[in-house]
């Protein structure tokens, strides 16, 4: 085989999560599995695909995984297809053609797939399903999406070396805002700032949420999707989640930064709860303990007079996994049961918000489970950065 031109894990690791695959197939009394992928987030809705295959692609791409033949990768369009070939570890990677759906199922009667239960993992589009459960009277789907996240939740070894790398990258996010932020700059010129601070070490986007608000007149209480035109001034606190990949492993850090000026009283009292919640849930979390330990810990926040309005703790890398963790009382759904085990990685990021959502600051971490508690991947400091 020629050079690989992208970054690949070793053929055992492939090999690893392919006989993993085959066992939940097993476990599961699925016959085959749909995986499909799509662009979200810089691609990173592509992660279920990478995981098997390598391939971080574009649009709507569909591997066919049976237990007795090898996977096979679909992708759209026709002109991605060379790029998909040179990235993917599956020999069978080939073009869906102008339906993917159709060529999907084509290729299940090919092999014999027509009867028995298939497995789909992501959002497959309604239009494909219904063209498969239509053609397939004989086949039943079942949503597989959990059980095969699961199979992604333990990192091996050569994982954890490239998340160390995607961390690396965030972590450089952080101090190009921090060396680099002045009042007169609008707030998406920062994109220029923290992207540059990786693109060129060959690190990928994933995402820069970043929002701007005074300390005096706060109307922004957590980091925004969409930067705005308005201009950064003295006095201003810049919110942050930032994340930067080393092929589809991230790092993960949320800070807030105040420009020119100290923290107000009331924004040095948001950090100080943050600071304490940050802490006392990574001290909560080593192998053994469960979901629910580590909520209890972040029950900290529901006794102060703030609340938060994001995750406290969410499994990452690559996209998001299993847990996901709020407080006692701002959990929406019942708190799904969770063990954690060394090589998990997470994010512990207690966003801490007035009640009228006026104000709030987050702070957090990609975090590694080990034999002796959480490791912090992000080097970059826990504190209320100042710039400009």
């Amino acid at each position: 085989m020629p050079q690989p031109v992208f970054p690949r894990f070793s053929e055992a690791e492939y090999q690893r999560r392919h006989a993993n695959v085959r066992a939940m197939l097993a476990r599961e009394r699925l016959d085959a599995l749909i995986i499909h992928g799509d662009s979200s987030l810089n691609r990173f809705g592509q992660a279920d695909i990478h995981y098997v295959s390598n391939f971080l692609g574009n649009r709507d791409n569909l591997v066919v995984f049976p237990p007795a033949h090898p996977p096979t990768l679909f992708m759209q369009s026709r002109n991605h297809a060379p790029d998909a070939r040179r990235a993917s570890i599956l020999p069978d990677t080939r073009w869906g053609g102008r339906d993917s759906a159709e060529t999907v199922l084509a290729h299940l009667r090919e092999i014999g797939l027509t009867r028995g239960t298939l497995g789909v993992v992501g959002n497959l589009p309604y239009g494909a399903y219904v063209a498969l459960a239509q053609a397939l009277p004989d086949m039943k789907f079942r949503n597989a999406t959990a059980a095969f996240r699961m199979l992604r939740v333990d990192k091996s070894d050569e994982e954890i070396a490239w998340i160390r790398r995607g961390a690396a990258y965030t972590d450089a996010m952080m101090v190009a805002l921090e060396a680099q932020v002045r009042p007169g700059m609008r707030e998406d010129q920062l994109s220029a700032i923290v992207e540059g601070a990786y693109i060129h070490d060959g690190g990928q986007h994933h995402l820069h949420y970043i929002s701007s608000t005074s300390m005096y007149a706060s109307d922004r209480c957590v980091p925004a999707q969409n930067l705005s035109e308005r201009v950064v001034q003295k006095g201003d606190v810049i919110l942050t989640e930032l994340s930067a990949a080393y092929w589809g492993y991230s790092g993960q850090i949320l800070r807030p930064i105040a420009v020119g000026a100290e923290p107000t009283g009331d924004y040095a009292d948001l950090y100080r709860v943050a600071e304490e919640a940050y802490w006392r849930v990574c001290a909560a979390i080593k192998p053994g303990v469960t979901a629910l330990d580590a909520q209890q810990a972040g029950a900290y926040i529901d006794g102060t007079p703030y609340t938060i309005l994001d995750g406290l703790v969410h499994g990452f890398c690559a996209g998001l996994l299993p847990p996901s963790i709020d407080t006692p009382a701002t959990q929406e759904e019942p708190l799904k049961p969770f063990v954690f085990r060394k090589n998990q990685c997470l994010v512990v990021q207690p966003n801490i918000v007035t009640k009228d959502l006026q104000k709030g600051v987050q702070l957090g971490n990609l975090c590694l489970v080990t034999d002796s508690g959480l490791e912090t991947l992000q080097k970059y400091p826990n504190m209320f950065v100042r710039a400009g």
